[in-house]
């Protein structure tokens, strides 16, 4: 169900009365959704669906960070720590660990593993452990509720913690905090941890976006399903915000007073669209429309609401429905509060300065090294599409085939063809090009040579038949050698990033999983062995979580997934973008290099990104940036090879 593309029609055909060019603005983006390969974060999606899309957009499509101090160091603790906590006390018969004291020593030895690993922004801080024990407390004891509520079973439910999911039928991406789920009876229910003791509409949109993702993963195929599953009563989903305080747990009204279900059934479902919409809308803002469609920009230009000398393409506009704030005057919700300061209102939103920047001036009028670096956000999302080709191809053929006929073919020397237009094809072990691999092949518009150009990416991959965490942290994955190898291994090359999936459900996207790297591949006692790496901060935690799911599920785990996938560095190289010219800005002057001609590449971006933070007097330390953590993730300075 394309929302945004219904949207655009009827915009279309009521700005201009033209019927076809209304159709065709509609298939247009049904096909570019279909195309591409980006998708939004939820974080964003529900910031957009509910608090404001100009929010959204500016941190998904411009690369807008959020500054410091909006940033909580506690809240991130507080969800390590229930996170490591909640696999604990599962692992260890938790329907007996249900004593305060009990789920304190839960919380405190999640704290000192997290803490040894250095992960902890403020160790030892007593109210993070305090309120860690307080949301933790207060699951245990409303979870008999809440599973009545859906009708599973206290001694069936598993808990999946903050893992990453992906869909592209529903354009979501996201970690949810915990989800307790039934996959027997296709119950579940998400929970999401607010530190503070207020929520808002966009903390509830978040975890119906989670709720969405875990519907999915259940199996619930169309969005009536998906939504039925959510919205009913009794759901089979049960989207939770659990907060330190208050008696109730929203969103969902059959958790809710009496005298304000009704209220809250009508919100629910507001929310879920509004969801839907936004994240079909911000992925719309992520894509090349004449590289993937070879339609231009121009042919869906209609005068701007109010402004009729103004044309603006009606792909692009933001969907009536999803509020967004006055960017020039900056004076009311969701840019500012109601209660006034000596006079003026109140600013609320963190993102004011740069809403204001991008949005806040007449449309059309921009700089010269503003033209340049937006057509610079265009190269970037370009790059991305070939680099995020291999998550759209795995959700197409785990879509298509049945996951037990497709392990067979990898696990056999086969692999599979997938054209992005087309069904995708398995291909035999005696064809040696696809043997072990996803191959993906896209057409895209030339706008320069006007014509369509073919690409093609390849994709080793592997299926482990163990999976074993040792006790130096090292992860190692292995499998016999199998009888179409003989003295040629078909492994996934040493140095590249990797997907490692459960496969426990449909979706390789929706299952457990975690990014690693090959660090090295041997053949020990006649099998194929991989040891995997995190030299990291980011993806030691995601370590962490695995080490517990596999003391519960190490001895059923059959056929883990791995598949070689690129580094998504989408939005870091936005930010980086951002801050350049918002830099430039305040310079009002271009580099030698752009007044030479010469193409802006990202070493002279980080160049501007470091002189900034040099006249600011700002450190790496106290301002670590998205991209330099991303540096991090992926082992200092070196780059993941991407063939």
């Amino acid at each position: 169900m394309s929302l945004i593309a219904n949207y655009v029609k009827r915009l279309v055909e009521k700005s201009t009365g033209d019927a076809l060019l209304a159709s065709r603005a509609r298939e247009t983006i049904k096909f570019l959704l279909k195309r591409t390969s980006h998708i939004p974060s939820v974080r964003s999606v529900s910031k957009g669906a509910a608090y404001c899309s100009y929010y959204a957009r500016l941190v998904e499509a411009i690369g807008v960070g959020r500054p410091l101090y909006s940033v909580s160091g506690k809240g991130s603790d507080v969800h390590k720590i229930l996170g490591l906590a909640v696999l604990k006390l599962f692992n260890d018969d938790w329907l007996k660990k249900t004593e305060i004291t009990e789920i304190k020593e839960y919380v405190r030895k999640a704290h000192d593993e997290l803490k040894d690993e250095d992960l902890l922004r403020r160790p030892d801080d007593q109210n993070t452990i305090n309120l860690c024990v307080t949301l933790l407390n207060k699951l245990i004891e409303k979870l008999p509720l809440m599973c009545k509520s859906i009708g599973a079973y206290l001694n069936t439910i598993e808990p999946v913690v903050e893992q990453q999911f992906m869909d592209y039928d529903t354009f979501l991406k996201g970690s949810p905090d915990l989800i307790l789920e039934d996959r027997v009876n296709r119950r579940a229910i998400v929970v999401e941890w607010k530190t503070a003791r207020e929520y808002r509409d966009d903390d509830v949109a978040q975890v119906v976006a989670y709720a969405i993702l875990e519907a999915r993963r259940l199996g619930f195929k169309r969005i009536k399903e998906v939504r039925d599953a959510i919205l009913g009563e009794p759901p089979k989903v049960l989207p939770v915000v659990i907060r330190p305080s208050g008696k109730f747990l929203p969103p969902h009204p059959i958790l809710m007073p009496m005298n304000s279900r009704e209220k809250w059934r009508s919100k629910l479902r507001r929310l879920f669209y509004l969801v839907l919409l936004e994240a079909q809308h911000l992925t719309v803002l992520m894509t090349h429309q004449e590289r993937l469609t070879g339609v231009s920009r121009d042919e869906f230009l209609i005068p701007l609401e109010g402004r009729p000398d103004v044309k603006v393409n009606a792909l692009r506009l933001t969907p009536k429905g999803l509020r967004k704030g006055d960017p020039m005057s900056q004076s009311g919700y969701p840019c500012a509060s109601k209660k006034k300061d000596a006079g003026s209102p109140r600013p609320i939103c963190e993102l004011a300065t740069a809403c204001r920047f991008y949005f806040g001036r007449e449309v059309g009028k921009k700089e010269e090294y503003e033209r340049i670096l937006w057509s610079l956000r265009y190269t970037v999302f370009d790059e991305k599409e070939s680099d995020l080709l291999v998550y759209k191809a795995l959700h197409v053929i785990f879509k298509s085939l049945d996951k037990e006929y497709l392990i067979r073919v990898f696990t056999e020397g086969g692999g599979v063809y997938f054209h992005i237009d087309k069904l995708p094809q398995v291909k035999s072990s005696e064809d040696r090009y696809f043997r072990c691999s996803i191959t993906v092949e896209r057409d895209y518009f030339d706008m320069k040579e006007k014509k369509w150009i073919n690409e093609r990416v390849q994709h080793r991959v592997d299926v482990l038949e163990e999976l074993e965490f040792r006790k130096a942290g090292a992860l190692i994955g292995r499998r016999k050698v199998r009888d179409f190898e003989g003295d040629l291994f078909y492994t996934i090359p040493e140095g590249s990033p990797v997907l490692i999936s459960f496969l426990d459900a449909q979706s390789p996207l929706l299952s457990i999983n975690m990014f690693a790297r090959v660090d090295m591949v041997d053949l020990e006692d006649g099998k194929v062995v991989y040891y995997f790496g995190v030299p990291n901060r980011l993806l030691k935690y995601q370590l962490l979580l695995l080490k517990e799911y596999l003391m519960r599920h190490g001895n059923s785990l059959q056929n883990v997934l791995l598949v070689h996938v690129n580094a998504d560095l989408t939005h870091l190289e936005l930010e980086a973008l951002d801050a350049l010219q918002r830099f430039m800005e305040d310079r009002q002057s271009l580099p030698e290099q752009l007044k030479g001609g010469e193409a802006l590449n990202l070493e002279l971006i980080q160049n501007e990104r470091r002189e900034l933070e040099s006249e600011l007097g700002i450190t790496e330390e106290e301002w670590p940036s998205l991209r330099e953590l991303l540096q991090r993730a992926i082992g200092g300075k070196r780059k993941w090879p991407t063939d």
